[in-house]
């Protein structure tokens, strides 16, 4: 049977409705890092990433800073002697963005069509946060992107049976291991998957990537897996999460579900909207909204404005608690408009759920379980777990809300049609509204994002002017990133019982200047400078308050 030929301008064009995502995700938060002077920073965690790969790129070595609890080390290693430069550290995650944006829109082309694959990316790249994750040397962005990454040729592998595909696919996966453990998701979907294939195919020939293929691929991963593990576990200063079982395992694994379901919503329930033809849903899907619209509203007033998972989306703005004492960045009725918003769009993605039709034969399906699976385990153990942990279950959850019940698409009785005609009439309205909501989440993570990099390059900029007044690195204070990047030796204690703030996770001694957001009353400390900067990189003041503490040394 000969193959119809498609014109690479054919291909192409499907692409530009990738083109949104790109400009909204990766393109914009580069530009504005870029223009800010973000991208030559280190921000939150990832002080200690890109300590360690600049180490690597200047020496070839690596050098734990005891804050490193990924496994980290392939986004280091990968980029040999550039790692040295952060600002090639961190577009080579916004290259990896490019990736994850890539892989979702592919993943789900095949399943609801190029325009919804392109809304779908789109979702994504409004994630409260993502847009500071792409510019920053975080472990996120590149685990989720080469996991998804994996899944996606994984399942390209398997429908046009080529095992060089299949080995690129665990390839992807055993990368995505050694920058993020839990990543073993994807490469254990993609053989489980192969292990479960029929012998042979609809035309009775043979299958090339058969279960053979898939033990020996196994064996192999499991024998890197293990020779990694136990490798990066030899490390000195490594940083090993303490597994213990919280008493109320039960209510956090309930409290974080309920956060992460209303957090996703926000990207989702838009999507559904547009997307997922609400206008055909039946008593179940509204039943469902309603109900989830309740749990929202209880769950306001269980959490307060604690309403989402940290530490990207709060109320003091993402990461805002390494600067303490931490700054409220929302009003009180901005903030309780964010959160009436998410139980809004949860309301709508439960109702989707309940109209769509689950597809579980799939290495998506399965990799989504597994994620999921995974994210809950880490509750249980007693590891915090972050909203920014869930974008990798995004491809699978956006596969299930955009794929309608075919009975409740082709209903044609006499009874339901005057309803559904009528329903249909509001099909234009709901879109419509459906897009008003998307750029909402959008703005919103386009507003954490401006007031990080403001924030964070002011208290940069104090630390550089501070040190070129002949105060050491290593005895101020301006933000997390700061002492941490310039500490003699990392992070000594991770939970220290003295000192200002942060300051006894680096140094036994107190720091000359420290840096806070709001004035500090003492009879010892004085006012050596406030600092006036845009909060929202153009619109709207904060203070920056610099202090001289007359510390011994000092």
């Amino acid at each position: 049977m000969s193959r119809v030929k498609v014109s690479p301008v054919a291909v192409l064009r499907g692409y530009r409705w990738l083109l949104p995502a790109l400009l909204v995700g990766v393109i914009l938060p580069v530009a504005v890092a870029g223009l800010s002077g973000n991208l030559t920073i280190p921000h939150n965690d990832a002080w200690s990433y890109s300590r360690i790969a600049r180490t690597f790129g200047l020496t070839g070595e690596i050098h734990l800073s005891s804050w490193n609890r990924s496994a980290l080390l392939g986004q280091i290693v990968v980029l040999g002697p550039l790692a040295r430069s952060l600002l090639v550290q961190q577009l080579f995650v916004a290259a990896l963005g490019t990736l994850l944006l890539l892989s979702v829109f592919e993943l789900l082309r095949r399943r609801v069509g190029n325009r919804a694959a392109g809304l779908v990316a789109v979702g994504v790249a409004c994630w409260p946060g993502f847009a500071l994750l792409t510019t920053s040397y975080m472990a996120d962005i590149p685990a989720a992107a080469t996991a998804v990454a994996s899944v996606w040729v994984g399942e390209l592998a398997l429908r046009r049976d080529r095992r060089w595909l299949f080995v690129l696919a665990l390839l992807l996966g055993l990368w995505s291991c050694t920058i993020r453990l839990q990543s073993i998701a994807a490469p254990v979907a993609l053989i489980a998957w192969a292990l479960l294939r029929p012998r042979r195919a609809a035309d009775g020939s043979s299958v090339r990537v058969n279960r053979a293929v898939a033990v020996v691929g196994a064996v192999v991963f499991g024998v890197f897996f293990a020779a990694f593990t136990v490798w990066q576990s030899s490390l000195p200063n490594g940083d090993p999460a303490s597994f213990a079982v919280p008493a109320d395992w039960f209510g956090v694994v309930t409290g974080d579900t309920v956060k992460g379901f209303y957090e996703t919503a926000l990207v989702a329930g838009p999507v559904a909207l547009i997307a997922g033809k609400p206008w055909t849903w039946r008593w179940p899907s509204w039943a469902a909204a309603a109900a989830i619209a309740a749990a929202g509203v209880i769950a306001a007033v269980v959490f307060g404005r604690d309403f989402f998972l940290p530490n990207y989306l709060s109320q003091s703005g993402a990461y805002g608690v390494v600067f303490p004492p931490v700054r409220v960045q929302f009003s009180d009725h901005s903030w309780w408009l964010v959160i009436g918003f998410a139980i809004a769009m949860g309301a709508v993605l439960a109702g989707a759920i309940a109209a769509s039709r689950p597809q579980l034969g799939s290495v998506l399906a399965l990799f989504t379980i597994l994620t999921l699976l995974g994210t809950a385990a880490t509750a249980v153990l007693g590891q915090s777990v972050f909203g920014r942990y869930l974008i990798p279950l995004l491809p699978g959850l956006f596969a299930l809300v955009l794929r309608p019940r075919a009975r409740d698409a082709r209903r044609t009785s006499e009874r339901s049609a005057p309803i559904r005609d009528g329903m249909g009439r509001l099909r234009v309205p709901v879109v419509l509204v459906g897009a008003a909501t998307l750029a909402a989440t959008g703005l919103l993570s386009g507003a954490l994002a401006a007031n990080a990099w403001a924030n964070d390059r002011a208290r940069w900029n104090v630390g550089v002017q501070a040190a070129a007044a002949g105060v050491p690195s290593d005895r101020i204070d301006a933000g997390f990133e700061w002492m941490g990047w310039f500490s003699p030796n990392g992070v000594i204690q991770a939970h220290p019982t003295s000192g200002f703030g942060h300051e006894g996770m680096f140094s036994t001694s107190p720091y000359c200047v420290v840096t806070v957001p709001s004035p500090m009353p003492s009879n010892v400390w004085t006012l050596r400078e406030e600092v006036p900067y845009r909060n929202y990189l153009v619109a709207g003041l904060a203070h920056l308050y610099v202090y001289d503490t007359h510390a011994p040394g000092c």
